[in-house]
């Protein structure tokens, strides 16, 4: 597939024929849109590995992959290596949209509030 970055020749918009006229399939854009999607095994144990976090007041965010298992709002959710019980209050995507539900290859944030400050934020592992 011919490409040019630097004049963004076949990136959007189909290159012109007598530009490249041995060329005969879509631009980049056109071809990435047109892959399928990769179906991922939705298992029941959920695996969010922790990518950053933060915490203001009693509310704190978590931003991770779902890599495997589901996830949505209201689930009670166990943080290990703790054992620590935690209900999910919002979920977001990578745009601070809410989500209703979280499945693997999903990128989101989590939300959800302590009840009491018992999680050191900054131990390692994190994972739900």
């Amino acid at each position: 597939m011919p490409v040019d970055g630097l004049k963004g020749v076949n990136i959007s918009t189909k290159v012109d024929s007598a530009q490249c006229p041995w060329y005969k399939g879509d631009c980049l854009l056109d071809t990435f849109n047109g892959l399928p999607k990769i179906e991922r095994p939705n298992v029941n144990v959920l695996r969010i590995p922790i990518f950053d976090k933060y915490k203001e007041k009693n509310e704190c965010a978590f931003y991770g992959k779902v890599v495997s298992g589901a996830i949505k709002e209201n689930m009670t959710v166990t943080i290990m290596p703790k054992g620590v019980e935690l209900t999910i209050t919002k979920i977001q995507d990578s745009n601070d949209e809410p989500l209703a539900l979280a499945e693997a290859g999903d990128n989101i944030k989590v939300l959800f509030f302590l009840a009491n400050n018992k999680i050191d934020l900054y131990q390692r592992p994190w994972r739900f």
